[in-house]
């Protein structure tokens, strides 16, 4: 499996099979092999998620589907497209020849994805985080939306997992240290870290992730590539 990152929280993941392109707005892609079917997903719609030039895709790729959270605006989808669109809300589920997936609710916005693809488990968590935000009361909430949420995939183990590490909050080390804790993965991606790649080399010095801090991958810039 090669993944590639392509901005903040978008990443393009290339199986077997099919590529998945994780909350794309922004951001040059390598070159597509046009026998794969590419699978275009986002979680909400937050500027730094998504954008209208998704559906550009079809005229660059021949076979494009679409899966978006339900609140993104059905309106943006040009009235003559032809290629699939399905739109998600929380705790549902969406499966083809392909692909099989189920969505997590976000203490955010929209949702969070759990896919497999040829046998290969990948978790993308849209805005799905612990935010510690300064307001104790919303903090809490969050958190326990946030546990709640990983008890729905307790003890499972990712091949890939894409978990906000926000650089602005004080505890931002939480949201990877909540899921690691509830399941797992073989590789773990920092995003939505707001351009700010010290902050990955800084998180996996915490004592706190010494259990599994050589399967964090360490970002540096958009357009990096990993082999998993």
């Amino acid at each position: 499996m090669n993944v590639t990152f392509i901005h903040h929280s978008s990443f393009l993941v290339e199986t077997p099979s099919a590529y998945l392109l994780f909350d794309y707005f922004r951001g040059s892609l390598p070159a597509l092999n046009p026998n794969k079917r590419l699978y275009v997903l986002s979680s909400h719609a937050h500027s730094d998620h998504y954008a209208k030039v998704i559906y550009s895709f079809p005229e660059r790729h021949p076979e494009v589907h679409y899966i978006l959270s339900t609140d993104v605006p059905k309106g943006d989808v040009p009235e003559s497209f032809q290629s699939p669109v399905v739109f998600l809300g929380p705790h549902e589920e969406y499966h083809d020849d392909l692909l099989r997936l189920t969505t997590l609710r976000s203490n955010d916005r929209g949702v969070a994805f759990v896919c497999e693809a040829d046998g290969l488990t990948l978790y993308h968590g849209g805005d799905l985080n612990n935010w510690c935000w300064d307001d104790g009361e919303v903090a809490k909430e969050d958190e326990r939306i946030y546990h709640e949420e990983l008890s729905r995939i307790e003890g499972r183990e990712f091949d890939a997992a894409f978990v906000p590490l926000d650089t602005r909050l004080e505890g931002y080390e939480k949201g990877i240290e909540d899921f690691m804790k509830h399941c797992s993965a073989k590789a773990v991606f920092p995003m939505h870290v707001w351009g700010k790649f010290e902050k990955i080399k800084e998180f996996v010095r915490l004592s706190s992730t010494a259990s599994y801090r050589e399967r964090v991958r360490i970002i540096a810039g958009d357009g990096q590539e990993f082999t998993v």
